[in-house]
């Protein structure tokens, strides 16, 4: 079992078998060169917009506004594309952009983190870090077979 991130990068190199099982999420942000077949959803796993409870007003406001909103997350080409195609004037770059642990985002100033784009599935974690959902189900994640043929 690896990460899919790594499970792609070992199918690209030669360094795996010759198929993974990964998310959808994966396939959008790292862009697997081989066929890809879509398998079934991931029960209840989806892109939402984070903010704590103080920021959630501000946020809407700003993204209804077309105000430029400074997101944190692990999947900045998936968040670009997503929030673009709902209007978000997402700004992202190396502050805001980190490789975990996106819920503690909020809680460093020297960030300036607005909003978190980040992978849902029951709350809980954000309940636990005081985050809310400012926009839910921007994006749903299923399951994808990639295949390489080393030919």
């Amino acid at each position: 079992m690896a990460r899919s991130s790594d499970a792609l990068k070992g199918l690209e190199y030669k360094q795996a078998g010759s198929f993974a099982i990964v998310g959808s999420d994966s396939v959008s942000e790292y862009a697997p060169k081989g066929d890809c077949e879509p398998l079934e959803p991931v029960a209840d796993l989806r892109f939402a917009l984070i903010a704590t409870s103080q920021r959630v007003r501000s946020v809407r406001s700003k993204a209804r506004a077309g105000e430029p909103l400074r997101i944190g997350t692990s999947y900045p080409k998936t968040a670009g594309a997503v929030l673009a195609s709902v209007g978000v004037n997402a700004v992202m770059d190396e502050r805001t952009i980190v490789s975990g642990g996106v819920e503690s985002l909020p809680w460093q100033p020297e960030r300036g983190v607005d909003a978190l784009f980040e992978l849902v599935q029951s709350g809980e974690s954000l309940r636990q870090n005081r985050l809310e959902i400012v926009a839910d189900g921007l994006a749903l994640v299923s399951l994808v077979k990639v295949t390489k043929n080393y030919q």
